[in-house]
């Protein structure tokens, strides 16, 4: 059976989302047959939690199409699967996209949207609403003290 690399590098990639959409999901039908009411915050963190915990990992697996060892003949081909060759084969190509794609999504989404909590907080402080994002962000704000 042929496994092939654009559909296992795309499960990988996919696999937060996923994780987001079961999560999710069970949050939904909890507050549908209203056995225990949980707080949208509380799902959150719990989702933004997992996802700074394998924000490394999401990002390697992202850039391991633009990862590439030379061969002997002058070409070069994946590191992880020397059966795609570098920018000649079509399967790298693809490859090419999808890590693309995850670079956008986990690399510089999971910094941009940190920077992006980071600038509002003192924006959403002076309204009022500063204990919101603090309290929606809690996975991120709680490990910096303002004490040395």
């Amino acid at each position: 059976q042929y496994d092939h690399p654009a559909i296992k590098l795309a499960g990988q990639l996919l696999a937060f989302p996923a994780l987001v959409f079961g999560v999710s999901s069970i949050w939904m039908l909890h507050r549908v047959l209203r056995r225990t009411e949980i707080p949208y915050d509380h799902v959150f963190n719990i989702l933004g939690l997992v996802l700074f915990a394998f924000s490394l990992s999401l990002s390697l697996t992202a850039l391991m199409p633009f990862q590439c060892l030379p061969n002997p003949n002058g070409t070069s081909s994946m590191a992880n699967n020397p059966g795609a060759i570098c920018f000649q084969s079509a399967d790298h190509w693809v490859l090419l996209a999808i890590g693309a794609v995850g670079v956008v999504l986990y690399p510089v989404g999971i910094v941009s949207w940190a920077a992006w909590a980071t600038y509002q907080y003192p924006i959403r402080a002076a309204t009022g609403n500063g204990l919101t994002l603090l309290y929606r962000y809690r996975f991120f704000f709680q490990r910096f003290k303002q004490d040395c």
